[in-house]
């Protein structure tokens, strides 16, 4: 991989995350492959808004880590591989909570925190919804952030290998593409696509509304990272993370869409995360 792959990894990544439509706080993953082993993804706890060439990315074997993805059964052992992929013996920094994932996709990924997608997966019927305005997506059943979610793709992929688009119920947008520019113009595209069906400008966001909506309830595993942690709950990502959640459950009413809200369960699951535990811990530093 040259510099300036790195570099336009980089640059769309910082496009990215300082839109705070498309990333919140520490939201967001960016990857790029290059030749047969390498990977770069952002390193977990640095935001997209904020990553450098030189910052921000951890280079992994990502051939390497495929192979040990299916001897993975805790956390513990898919942190292990994690760590066990990183091609420099002396990085101290961990690559994303969702690394697994970005191992089993194309050459670029891009995976947002859009909230025009997530007036789709985090609905009722979304799914139904989704196949009739991106026929090509892949919708993912919800899952928990890491190796639950690697397995997850994992399994959809047998059908529908090397797909461009995929939803993450109740989480996200991923796109992939031979290269960085393809993946940008792909991840444009379709928020645009979304938009535009709902009626709503990009000036939409994040707008007035909802601002005395309670906040009792998990619609994204971000809310369960910043809002549940009183040492982040006043930070500018609880804010951002916040605003996000006001706008879905005040737009949504307008749009027919019903709220499609995370369990209790899940709440308890992603608050015990080592890796988030790690990424508040970034955080708050």
């Amino acid at each position: 991989m040259t510099m300036s792959d790195v570099e336009e990894l980089a640059a769309v990544s910082r496009a990215i995350g300082r839109n705070p439509a498309y990333v919140q706080g520490g939201g967001g993953n960016t990857s790029l492959k290059t030749g047969d082993r390498v990977m770069h993804i952002k390193a977990s706890g640095i935001g997209l808004a904020s990553v450098t060439a030189g910052e921000g990315f951890v280079a992994l074997d990502w051939r390497a880590l495929r192979q040990s993805l299916d001897a993975c059964e805790t956390e513990a052992d898919y942190a292990h591989a994690l760590r066990g992929a990183r091609l420099d013996p002396a990085e101290t920094r961990r690559a994303s909570i969702e690394t697994g994932m970005h191992a089993l996709l194309g050459p670029c990924v891009l995976h947002s925190h859009s909230v025009w997608a997530n007036l789709l997966t985090c609905a009722d019927g979304g799914e139904q919804l989704a196949h009739r305005l991106l026929p090509d997506a892949v919708w993912v059943p919800y899952a928990t952030p890491g190796l639950p979610l690697t397995r997850q793709v994992a399994s959809l992929l047998r059908d529908r290998p090397d797909p461009s688009l995929l939803l993450l119920e109740n989480h996200g947008l991923v796109v992939t593409g031979p290269d960085v520019a393809s993946a940008a113009a792909l991840h444009d595209k379709v928020n645009l696509h979304l938009r535009t069906h709902f009626g709503l400008d990009a000036a939409a966001y994040p707008g007035t509304a909802g601002a005395e909506i309670a906040e009792d309830r998990l619609l994204f595993p971000d809310q369960a990272i910043y809002l549940a942690d009183p040492a982040l709950a006043r930070s500018v990502a609880a804010q951002e993370t916040r605003q996000a959640f006001r706008f879905l459950l005040a737009t949504m009413p307008g749009l027919g869409l019903v709220p499609r809200f995370l369990g209790d369960a899940e709440f308890t699951e992603l608050v015990g995360l080592d890796a988030e535990k790690y990424r508040r811990k970034v955080a708050q530093s």
